[in-house]
């Protein structure tokens, strides 16, 4: 049952990507957006790629896969994998690079672990029904999506984290310009613990779940930052990704 805390709860459309680094908007998006008529045209053309970025998306989703499910190189479709494989690996080797250089004292080890912290306590406050302690770890549209789960949902939940079946660590990582001195950067961080659900009624009864039988579970979750001047320096988690058949790698 541990898996219901899964359920949703990191999805993200993703039919916009990393070209709508380049994109230009017409004013009549940022209505769409929210921001009202009367903002300034040097305010849109400042603001407007951050604003699609931070809501729609991502710059890539690749994950990749585990060796053990890669086919043979000698096979085409194990070539073609293998190529996928390599460009992310150079990509995320660049954009590793990249941050460091932008964020004093960043390293990924220590990061991948924070990551792991933000992430369980993310879920600690989605069982809780925390929302001002999600909003504080969640970017917007993430917030949003778990705020609606906590409100149709039905009966008490409680997690718990049991430890790690592996440590967390970086598999992808990604970023882009968003104007002078300010650039996206997105992470995915491989988490795989040991995780407990339980759901109890107004009784106190136990109706999903068991607290006392964890489950292995293998998340790839999507932290994201703004890095510029004036920004926050925390990191809030974007979203999820999930393996891809080796078809579609």
């Amino acid at each position: 049952m541990a898996t219901s805390l899964r359920l949703g709860l990191f999805t993200r459309p993703t039919g916009l990507t990393g070209r709508l680094l380049q994109a230009q908007l017409r004013p009549a998006v940022f209505a769409q957006l929210g921001v009202r008529g009367y903002v300034s045209q040097q305010f849109q053309e400042r603001h407007q790629q951050r604003l699609i970025l931070r809501e729609y998306g991502m710059i890539d989703d690749f994950v990749p896969l585990p060796r053990s499910k890669r086919p043979s190189l000698l096979s085409k479709v194990g070539f073609r994998s293998a190529v996928k494989h390599w460009k992310n690996l150079a990509a995320t080797t660049f954009a590793i690079g990249t941050i460091r250089f932008q964020v004093k004292g960043w390293r990924p080890k220590p990061f991948a672990q924070e990551a792991q912290r933000v992430y369980e306590e993310m879920n600690d406050a989605f069982a809780r029904g925390d929302r001002e302690a999600l909003r504080e770890v969640c970017t917007e549209g993430m917030f949003s999506r778990v705020k609606n789960e906590i409100k149709n949902r039905v009966g008490t939940f409680r997690w718990a984290c049991h430890g790690n079946v592996e440590p967390p660590r970086i598999v992808s990582a990604r970023f882009g310009r968003l104007g002078e001195n300010m650039m996206l950067a997105q992470v995915t961080v491989r988490m795989h613990t040991k995780q407990s659900m339980a759901v109890y009624n107004k009784k106190n009864q136990l109706i999903a779940g068991n607290p006392d039988q964890p489950q292995n579970i293998l998340e790839y979750v999507v932290m994201q930052r703004v890095i510029g001047p004036g920004e926050s320096e925390q990191w809030q988690i974007y979203g999820k990704v999930h393996e891809k058949p080796v078809m579609d790698v």
